[in-house]
């Protein structure tokens, strides 16, 4: 369903007819909990993050005045099969996947232990669509997408080697920490 039949199908009490907004997901910073929920304090670490959250404080305000109906929707790791786009720079699962087939090593720079929350993209389409669905419930904030479970990276890694693995018939490619 595009955003226009979206548009169309809101409840009739709905201000801000075609007046949508909303922002990205904030990118991963060290230290922070993960799983991520709404009540994490934000720190944004980088002018990128700074920046998508001036964005997110006009939002209220702007909500407020009837100028937009709109809520920031915060996306974690989004992984799964997209769109055939020919592009093969989608995700940082998939470039593991890739390098798991082409028989390279899969590198972390951690010990592995650094977890992710991981959000399959038919899930992310759902979320997105009962966003679209029901503006009014989340307008004028920020919502965090999200399992709602952290997963260790370590884990990730060595269990796409060995699914790629399982595919292939080929031995497991390497899972390697280097430590910085």
């Amino acid at each position: 369903m595009s955003g226009t039949e979206a548009s169309r199908r809101r409840p009739r009490s709905s201000p801000c007819p075609g007046r949508r907004a909303s922002w990205g997901p904030w990118s991963w910073r060290p230290g922070a909990p993960v799983p991520v929920d709404e009540s994490a304090p934000d720190t944004p670490a980088s002018p990128y993050d700074r920046q998508k959250q001036a964005a997110e404080r006009e939002l209220p305000a702007a909500a407020a005045e009837g100028t937009v109906l709109g809520a920031s929707l915060r996306l974690p790791t989004v992984y799964g099969r997209g769109a055939p786009s020919g592009r093969k720079d989608r995700g940082v699962l998939a470039a593991i996947v890739r390098r798991a087939l082409a028989g390279e090593p899969l590198t972390m720079w951690h010990d592995g232990s650094v977890q992710r929350d991981l959000l399959h993209v038919d899930d992310t389409a759902r979320e997105l669509l009962a966003v679209l669905d029901r503006p009014d419930a989340v307008a004028g904030r920020h919502w965090v997408l999200g399992t709602g479970r952290g997963e260790p990276l370590g884990r990730v890694f060595r269990s796409i080697a060995g699914g790629v693995a399982a595919r292939t018939g080929r031995p497991a490619v390497l899972v390697a920490a280097v430590r910085s």
